[in-house]
């Protein structure tokens, strides 16, 4: 049940020093995680940045002291204390690491921001993740025996997001939605439109790079060709601490490639906007 008082200096000092009594294992947890998404993305998404961190002591104490209401004991309810970043190139890729952290951690909690997005909205589109260890996956992971130990069942975080969607939420998620001033509404339209940009964007990205993709492996027909574009090829064959981009040879990776039509575009956007 949240608690309506305001936190002690006496209680948050007291988290902030459990923190640091915990931020070891954190640290150990960043690396081992950085490490396990880097291996499963360096044979098939070489265009992959893995990005990994413990939060800070002066981040927790912030946001124990602004979050006691709803989590009164913060170094047990906080999921973010360690948290990993997988920055991909198309929304195939995003499914396809979607995959490897599914079967090689164990899934808490799972966060797909645009289910939450209504067919008239446009915004945030990461993937998060909550996870820990999955024990019977240590072993392929290449995690030791004493990391295992330290990391115990401690949580991450994970997000999951293209290039595109990383431009646009870096640039101005928080700038617009966790600003304390007041952002007036024609900034927040603008920003709206853009990741209704970055959206259909990245549609176009993932058809043109599925369609040349798709070129290049019929393309493969000897054995000179298939050894000149081994990146082309297909993951099925990949071990299950790899990244697998396809499941299916026969399956067309995208729909035709469209290119995109600016003017579509912007007659959607209106119509939802005006239905809204």
């Amino acid at each position: 049940m949240p608690d309506p008082r305001p936190i002690t200096p006496e209680e948050h000092r007291a988290q902030i020093q459990a923190y640091e009594q915990e931020i070891d294992a954190y640290r150990t947890w960043a690396r081992v995680l950085r490490r396990a998404l880097e291996q499963g993305c360096k044979a098939t998404l070489p265009g992959s940045v893995v990005q990994s961190r413990e939060k800070s002591v002066s981040s927790f104490a912030e946001k124990a002291a602004r979050r006691f209401k709803d989590h009164p004991d913060p170094v047990r309810q906080f999921t973010d204390l360690c948290g990993a970043r997988v920055i991909v190139q198309t929304t195939e890729q995003v499914a396809a690491v979607r995959r490897f952290i599914e079967a090689n951690f164990r899934v808490l909690e799972r966060d797909d921001k645009v289910l939450r997005l209504s067919e008239r909205e446009f915004g945030y589109r990461d993937l998060h993740f909550v996870v820990e260890r999955l024990p019977s996956r240590d072993e392929a992971l290449g995690i030791a025996p004493e990391e295992r130990e330290r990391i115990g069942l401690r949580r991450a975080e994970i997000q999951v997001r293209t290039w595109l969607q990383h431009a646009w939420a870096d640039t101005l998620h928080d700038r617009i939605y966790k600003n304390k001033l007041t952002i007036p509404g024609a900034m927040k339209r603008t920003g709206n439109l853009l990741a209704a940009l970055v959206e259909e964007g990245d549609r176009v990205l993932d058809a043109l790079a599925g369609t040349i993709e798709a070129s290049a492996s019929s393309a493969c027909t000897t054995p000179r060709a298939r050894s000149c574009s081994a990146s082309w090829r297909a993951s099925t064959s990949a071990p299950p601490t790899a990244v697998n981009k396809v499941n299916d040879r026969n399956r067309p990776l995208v729909p035709p490639f469209q290119p995109l039509n600016l003017v579509s575009l912007y007659r959607r956007i209106r119509t939802r906007r005006e239905a809204s």
